[in-house]
Formats: C-alpha cells, sequence, structure tokens
C-alpha cells in the first residue's frame, strides 16, 4: 500500500468536483485532503455574483456538498501569513507582481506553512511559488 499523502485542495479543484461540464479530477492516492479556511471565502464569494435565484440556489447547493465531504479545514493563521511573506519574497524575485492572485497565494501559503502538498487544476497559477510548495495538478 502506497504512503497517505495529506494535501490542500485549491479552490479550482473544490469548484472541479460540482461542475457537470468538467471532468472530476482524480484525489485517489492523496490520503486526507485539506481545504484553506481561504478556499470557503472564494466560494462565498462565487455565491454572491450570480445573478438569479436558481443559479444563487445551485451554487449554495454545491457549496453545502462540498462543506460536507471536506470536513477539514485549515485556518489562515499567523503560521500562514508569515509562509506568506516567503511567497510574495519568491513571487518578486522572479519578476512577478505581488498583488495579483492574492487567495491563490494565500491558500499556497497554508500548504507551506503546513508543509504539505497543494493540489489545483492550474499548475501555472503557482509558477511563481517556485519550489517552495509541492503543486500537484489533477
Amino acid at each position: 500500500m502506497g504512503k497517505v499523502v495529506r494535501a490542500v485542495a485549491d479552490t479550482s479543484i473544490l469548484i472541479a468536483l460540482v461542475k457537470v461540464s468538467e471532468p472530476s479530477p482524480d484525489l485517489s492516492g492523496l490520503g486526507d485532503i485539506c481545504v484553506s479556511a481561504l478556499s470557503w471565502s472564494e466560494l462565498s464569494i462565487r455565491l454572491h455574483t450570480v445573478s438569479d435565484v436558481a443559479g444563487m440556489s445551485r451554487r449554495l447547493e454545491e457549496f453545502s456538498a462540498l462543506r460536507a465531504l471536506f470536513t477539514l479545514t485549515l485556518p489562515y493563521d499567523d503560521r500562514c501569513a508569515v509562509a506568506y511573506q516567503r511567497i510574495l519574497a519568491r513571487v518578486l524575485e522572479q519578476g512577478g507582481a505581488p498583488k495579483a492572485r492574492p487567495f491563490d497565494r494565500m491558500i499556497a501559503a497554508t500548504a507551506l506553512a503546513h508543509e504539505v502538498p497543494l493540489i489545483t487544476r492550474d499548475r501555472a497559477g503557482f509558477g511563481q511559488v517556485g519550489n517552495l510548495v509541492d503543486v500537484i495538478e489533477r
């Protein structure tokens, strides 16, 4: 039996799990998957950016289903804030803009602070994080 790896799911993974038009990501072999509290905030934004009641209802059902599926939530705390500083320093070293992609980078900081891989649908979106975080695309 392979090693069980604990990991943090990026918001893109959560959205892919409920999007009918997209194949579900393969999360097998990753062990306990946690969600950053920031992803729940990002998904809350999605709830409030839909213009019709049916869409809001559908997204609320998706949000509730995801909350039931992923019960391990990692807070964004002081340790994550220190890791975020490291990530921003790396972004600047690589010529990136520090204000771009704040949620993605803070979720990556959560993975860095907890020393676990980050699972995403968009590995390129984390390119400037460098080798600080093990980014796995699924």
